[in-house]
This record gives C-alpha cells, structure tokens and sequence, in this order.
C-alpha cells in the first residue's frame, strides 16, 4: 500500500516536471521577488 503511493506521488512529480521544466525554486523566488515590488516594498539584492 505504501508502495502504490510512492509510485502516485512519483509520478504526480514526474508529470509536474514534464509540464514545468523550468526550475520551480527559481519560479517562487521570482514571484517573491515580484509580489514584495508590487507592493512597494524596496528589495535590494
């Protein structure tokens, strides 16, 4: 049983890899980055 759900979960990740090959850690940094910005908070890097 816990077997069948290492085998969902890697293939939920797999599948979520294939749909976005970009890095996801670099994807929510930049949206960090973006939604400090928009909200007229100075980030400096």
């Amino acid at each position: 049983m816990i077997d069948d759900v290492l085998a969902i979960d890697n293939f939920r990740s797999n599948h979520l890899r294939s749909l976005f090959p970009i890095n996801l850690e670099l994807v929510v940094i930049l949206l960090i980055f973006g939604y400090y910005r928009n909200n007229g908070v100075s980030v400096r890097l």
